[in-house]
């Protein structure tokens, strides 16, 4: 049996009249382009917009150098090159063998990337970044492994980016590439948002969370703005994370749940922990719900705002401090009668 032309038919009968590019880099092992260009690879195609490019300064890239086809991966690869890898339109993996990985980094379309479902619990990784044309650009991941975005870097203008879908997406930071740009991101849907580096929305932009989890483990994260917050929930490590640092204010948005997920922590003493500080902020300290976190027997825990900071305090419980007062009262008594 063919298997190039296996692959393509079935593309086909998956596909219906989409019209796209099909990229498939799962040649048989043993074929003789095997170890072809990209080191583990050969790319198929069925549309001619889409070419290796093979010049003096661009060598092993794949280059699109027209249409706005759906981009479409399927098997598992490496893909490397000099330069930027440059997509027309979404790019789309799908019915994964293996892993992907691509060490050059990637300027899709403002259609963004899409890992579907059928990519199982295979990882994507965009090992120096994705950047991303002005616009709303979606980044999605339904699959059960993790999509590994790298940096995400604006082509133009002042870029939102929404991060979407049920499964795990993990980035670095919203970085500078060329100016310094306005970038805002935005986190929907179920999936958990993990951020490595320090800033999240950069200058003017905003953080908008609107369902979904969102954990910032890589040191102090950075909102240029407005942290909008309008439901989903914040994975805080009370003995690893460090404070949200927000240049504007953290505004309480539409919705009526924001919860903190402290990630199993124990409480066994009393201490404080700051979580964010801001300028200004719309919430109070009853709007906060605490989840993932025991206490120790007497103790208990509250969230404390003020003007400018955010705060999580484990504190006795009510009942331990009349204990407490009684017990200090009693002795008291007893050494007056004395």
């Amino acid at each position: 049996m063919n298997t190039k032309k296996t692959i393509l038919i079935l593309a086909g009968v998956f596909l219906g009249s989409i019209t796209s590019a099909q990229l498939f880099w799962n040649p048989p092992a043993g074929s003789a382009t095997y170890s072809g260009n990209g080191g583990n690879g050969a790319w198929n195609t069925t549309a001619g917009n889409t070419v290796w490019w093979d010049s003096a300064t661009n060598t092993n890239i794949l280059y699109v150098t027209s249409g706005t086809q759906q981009r479409i991966f399927e098997g598992q690869g490496t893909l490397s090159g000099s330069t930027d890898i440059v997509s027309g339109g979404q790019i789309i993996f799908q019915n994964l063998t293996g892993n992907y990985a691509f060490s050059n980094r990637v300027r899709p379309a403002t259609t963004g990337v899409n890992v579907t479902s059928s990519a199982g619990s295979n990882n994507v990784t965009f090992t120096s970044g994705l950047r991303i044309g002005g616009g709303g650009t979606t980044i999605r991941n339904d699959s059960s492994g993790i999509l590994n975005v790298g940096t995400l870097f604006r082509n133009d203008g002042n870029p939102t980016y929404t991060i979407t879908g049920s499964g795990i997406t993990r980035m670095n930071e919203v970085g500078i590439l060329g100016g310094d740009p306005s970038i805002s991101l935005i986190k929907s849907e179920s999936g958990l948002l993990e951020i490595t580096g320090n800033t999240i929305a950069r200058a003017a932009g905003n953080f908008t969370l609107n369902a979904g989890t969102v954990h910032a483990q890589g040191g102090a994260p950075l909102v240029g703005s407005n942290f909008i917050w309008n439901e989903g929930t914040v994975r805080f490590e009370l003995e690893d994370d460090t404070a949200w640092t927000i240049g504007a204010g953290l505004n309480k948005g539409t919705g009526s749940t924001f919860a903190f997920d402290f990630s199993g922590f124990n409480a066994g003493t009393m201490g404080s922990w700051t979580l964010a500080n801001f300028t200004s902020t719309n919430f109070n300290a009853s709007d906060f719900t605490a989840t993932g976190i025991t206490y120790d027997s007497g103790l208990s825990g509250q969230f404390v705002v003020s003007a400018d900071s955010l705060h999580f305090s484990v504190i006795p419980e009510p009942g331990t401090l009349a204990l407490v007062a009684i017990a200090l009262g009693s002795l008291l008594f007893f050494r007056r009668r004395k």
